[in-house]
């Protein structure tokens, strides 16, 4: 997937979809559908089941969209996109008369599902991750990779790719940077990774 400008925040994309923009649906499926679909697995559905979810989620935003008028008061995007899935795994159960319910209470708000949040924030990380890559050199990419995803201590880095510890220091500082802004884009949710 081609990264879309940085500059172009969630609530654009959002609009974009509303303004039934090809692209935008593309970007939309290819980010949105690991984590609806994943999602669904976590929770116990076959495979089959998870896509017919995901399906079903993806035409209620298509419904839902045309009337949308973005207002982050109201809540998070994943949120959203949360109670929409939410809903429909519900009606699945239901339908499926199951005497326990995998779902749990359904006063609970999905959004505070760990399960829900850890696969949304997989899928959006690793995404974001993707689509900044490209604008560095391959040492410096190694450099962060090293120190953030393996958790090395800057030292050791240093120590492994025969570099001084501020070039570390320097990749990582910069590579998250990057990534903060490429994830407030995709969702506009990005305090978990930052805090």
């Amino acid at each position: 997937m081609n990264p879309i400008a940085s500059s172009e925040t969630r609530s654009s994309l959002l609009v974009r979809l509303r303004d039934h923009q090809d692209v935008a649906w593309r970007e939309f499926f290819s980010l949105y559908t690991p984590v609806v679909f994943g999602y669904c697995l976590r929770r116990g559905l076959q495979p089959s089941d998870a896509e017919d979810i995901t399906q079903e989620v993806f035409i209620e935003v298509a419904r839902s969209i045309r009337s949308f008028e973005y207002q982050s008061e109201k809540g998070r995007f994943r949120d959203w996109l949360a109670t929409i899935t939410w809903r429909r795994l519900a009606r699945f159960w239901q339908n499926q008369k199951k005497s326990q319910d995998p779902i749990g209470n359904h006063d609970l708000q999905v959004h505070t599902d760990p399960e829900w949040v850890d696969e949304f924030q997989a899928v959006i990380t690793q995404q974001a991750l993707e689509n900044i890559q490209s604008g560095f050199a391959n040492s410096t990419w190694q450099l962060f990779l090293a120190n953030w995803q393996e958790g090395l201590p800057a030292a050791q880095v240093a120590l492994r790719f025969g570099v001084p510890i501020e070039m570390v220091y320097n990749a990582k500082s910069r590579a998250l940077k990057q990534l903060e802004v490429e994830v407030l884009r995709l969702s506009d949710d990005c305090a978990w990774l930052f805090c």
